[in-house]
């Protein structure tokens, strides 16, 4: 192995030579168009050291070379044509360059946020009708629980209404990438390796995302276990409840944040929930998800509207989330023993 990578080494440093001389320019001139030092240029040279992923993409620019030749351990002219019909790599999937898997990345990494920040929406949209419901049942506010129930449903109806629409804009701006998902990709040579290691440096901070969003979901329930054991009053309750869902609020979002950053690398290096497999699973199980998530909502509305046990009420969507993957599962066993049904 490192044989083959001072190789790869050695033929890089070679092309660079060649294109800077094709170009008339002295190392000093390459230099200043890379904004490096004339040393960095003539350890690039002599295979001392190579470009980091910067000043690849640059040099692929500045000399008008794709990164593929760049990167390809065949020597050839500039002149020959660097994409070639490989038949293997059809039938992996789309063919993605550096350039695209680096726009790639650099996407899901700024909608990671907006996309955390909804999800959290969804959650945190309940607060406002439980506290008013609560607070209009203790007789605090002086209006009546039906005014409330409806101010708080109005709250809940705005709150989703904006999330969704960031959660499509997001969608729509990766609209694009959605064939890489559903059908896999093929890295072009050198892409893999530079995707790798840039999941890895960011494995730290997707293990620390992790812990910390797993860790709140669980302690969650502490302010209204301690409530319930000293009997406080409803009204104490109700605002311990609220804590609960900003709570699990925070979590989620940490874990959303991450999964839609670390996703990216997922996506491209077809691991995780990303493999062949699972990602038909996904595909077939998408209708499946839609369906059951508005079912549960249209439960949960009426049920709470029909009892008006708002406080109650929202065991309903951990008690479903549990349930879908039991529903998930048996849906795609279902599947696998009918393909022909499903094959669509």
């Amino acid at each position: 192995m490192a044989a083959e990578k001072e190789a790869t080494d050695m033929i890089l440093a070679d092309k660079i030579i060649s294109l800077r001389k094709q170009k008339g320019w002295s190392q000093e001139e390459l230099a200043h168009q890379m904004d490096v030092s004339r040393q960095a240029v003539s350890k690039w040279e002599s295979a001392s050291s190579i470009p980091d992923l910067d000043r690849i993409l640059k040099l692929g620019q500045l000399f008008q070379v794709s990164t593929d030749y760049l990167l390809k351990e065949e020597i050839e002219s500039v002149e020959e044509p660097v994409i070639r019909e490989r038949e293997e790599e059809e039938e992996r999937g789309a063919s993605v360059s550096l350039e695209e898997a680096t726009t790639f990345l650099s996407l899901k990494q700024k909608l990671a946020m907006p996309t955390a920040l909804a999800v959290m929406s969804f959650i945190l949209c309940p607060i406002p009708l439980i506290l008013l419901a609560g607070l209009s049942e203790e007789h605090v506010l002086g209006i009546s629980e039906d005014l409330a129930g409806g101010m708080g449903i109005l709250v809940i109806l705005a709150v989703v209404s904006a999330a969704v629409a960031v959660l499509l804009a997001c969608e729509m701006k990766l609209e694009k990438y959605g064939i890489w998902e559903r059908e896999g990709v093929c890295l072009q040579y050198g892409v893999e390796g530079i995707v790798r290691k840039k999941k890895e440096e960011s494995t730290k901070l997707h293990r620390t995302c992790t812990m910390a969003g797993v860790t709140l979901c669980i302690l969650c329930a502490i302010p209204l276990i301690i409530s319930s054991m000293v009997e406080a009053s409803d009204l104490v309750l109700i605002i311990c409840l609220d804590v609960l869902l900003v709570i699990v609020s925070i979590g989620v979002c940490l874990l959303t944040w991450d999964a839609e950053r670390y996703e990216g690398f997922q996506i491209l290096l077809q691991e995780g929930d990303f493999t062949p497999e699972l990602r038909m699973k996904r595909r077939k199980l998408k209708h499946i998800q839609k369906i059951y998530w508005c079912l549960i909502t249209a439960v949960y509305v009426g049920v709470s509207l029909y009892t008006f046990r708002w406080r109650e009420t929202w065991v309903i969507w951990p008690c479903a989330a549990i349930l879908y993957k039991a529903v998930s599962e048996i849906a795609w066993l279902c599947m696998r023993h009918r393909p022909e049904r499903y094959s669509r």
